[in-house]
């Protein structure tokens, strides 16, 4: 029977010819008429099927064998701790490309080595042990390769993620549209003229399609950041509700004052995480001034009189730049200020750090010739120099500190009594 089909027998009387009722699945009866003793009989019905139950028709036997069952199931569950895996690093990792085929790879490998050692040398017969060598080989690899890439990466992603707060509290799509949008909410009426009610309209269509999109990348990037991730997903889903508010209120006539109140908390409170995430991420790139100066001092001991005057209320005044940053400026400064006093027997230098507001401010001031107020407007253009000197300049000084809203500029300029820069950067309470 290589058709695979039912057969029937039963018992019959070799001189005699005889009548059959067949009766298929679908109730469907035929009749056989003149059927003789001893001959085998073949019933057939077409029956229409698709592309895909046929496909399925072929396949399914395969899949039912027991052999193939076996190797069926060990590969879905391949796939499935692969997959888990991997939707693992995508969500809450920021490793490299390189990193993930790396891992992949080894899995891969370990997975068919261990399959391969079970089976054929150690005579082992279970089904699940080469699965716990995956399971513990990835659990083992993913730690090895986290710890890699944070230490390889993590102040890169960071500081990528540090841009993109920056760029949502000064950006038109960032904090300003939100802070627009709660003004509407406390100031807008039932009885406002047309003019206004449709520019409401337009500023919330805006934050629709342009600040909730930005808002969300920012948030998914932020996740993967240890001490970001709770805040960033409470954030998220505050964003998804504020999304589902205004899609569903399509003209001015469905805000009312209730809708209206419900949508500033529900900004207010976006607003505040978005801040507080910020503020988190900005401890990561503070240091504390005082320290930061000292230590740089430390390396320049030709200076034959320093004196350091904190105005500051704290020994722990921090601002929002690193500490290799602020000590690579600082280092420049004090490189150039050596190289201006290099024919004076005595090289003084002035330090004085104060609180103004919301800024920390550090003046630095030599005792050398002063600069040439020729070269005012050249000081911080790129590659400027009026020596061979060893420091980064004060152009790159410069685009250091913006980096971190600070600021540089020349405050005073002496022949006697030298030359004084400004440092301005962001305090951090």
């Amino acid at each position: 029977n290589s058709f695979k089909l039912p057969l029937a027998y039963f018992s019959v009387n070799p001189d005699k010819k005889y009548m059959a009722i067949i009766k298929f699945p679908d109730n469907k009866t035929r009749y056989l008429y003149n059927l003789e003793a001893g001959k085998t009989y073949l019933i057939s019905q077409k029956k229409h099927v698709s592309l895909l139950q046929s496909f399925f028709i072929q396949v399914k036997p395969w899949f039912l064998r027991k052999s193939k069952k076996e190797k069926v199931f060990k590969f879905l569950v391949f796939l499935f701790i692969i997959g888990t895996f991997n939707l693992y690093i995508k969500k809450r990792t920021y490793w490299p490309f390189i990193h993930i085929i790396f891992f992949n790879t080894f899995l891969i490998s370990t997975y068919l080595i261990g399959h391969y050692l079970f089976n054929n040398i150690f005579n082992y017969s279970g089904q699940v042990a080469p699965f716990y060598l995956l399971l513990a080989t990835g659990i083992g690899t993913f730690i090895l390769v986290d710890r890699y890439t944070f230490f390889r990466y993590g102040e890169i992603y960071k500081q990528e993620i540090f841009d993109l707060f920056r760029q949502l509290h000064h950006s038109k799509s960032g904090i300003a549209q939100i802070n627009h949008l709660i003004f509407f909410c406390n100031n807008i009426k039932p009885n406002t003229p047309q003019h206004v009610q449709n520019n409401f309209m337009d500023e919330l269509d805006f934050f629709q399609r342009y600040s909730i999109p930005f808002i969300r990348t920012v948030l998914f990037k932020s996740i993967r950041l240890n001490h970001l991730r709770p805040l960033s997903e409470k954030t998220l889903k505050l964003l998804k509700t504020l999304q589902n508010k205004i899609t569903r209120k399509q003209s001015f006539q469905s805000w009312n004052d209730q809708n209206l109140t419900s949508l500033r908390d529900s900004l207010t409170r976006l607003k505040n995480n978005l801040m507080v995430l910020r503020r988190k991420l900005e401890l990561d790139f503070s240091c504390n001034v005082m320290d930061i100066i000292t230590q740089t001092l430390r390396k320049f001991t030709k200076f034959t009189e320093v004196r350091l005057l904190n105005l500051c209320n704290s020994q722990n005044v921090k601002a929002l730049i690193p500490a290799e940053s602020l000590s690579l400026v600082m280092s420049n400064l004090f490189q150039n200020a050596l190289e201006a006093m290099s024919d004076m027997s005595e090289k003084k230098i002035d330090i004085v750090i104060q609180k103004t507001f919301n800024q920390i401010q550090i003046e630095l001031s030599d005792s050398g010739p002063g600069i040439d107020k020729k070269l005012y407007e050249k000081i911080f253009e790129e590659n400027f120099s009026t020596k061979n000197s060893t420091g980064i300049g004060l152009y790159h000084a410069q685009k250091i500190l913006k980096r971190f809203g600070g600021q540089i500029s020349l405050v005073k300029n002496n022949k006697v009594k030298g030359a004084t820069f400004r440092i301005t950067l962001k305090g951090i309470e």
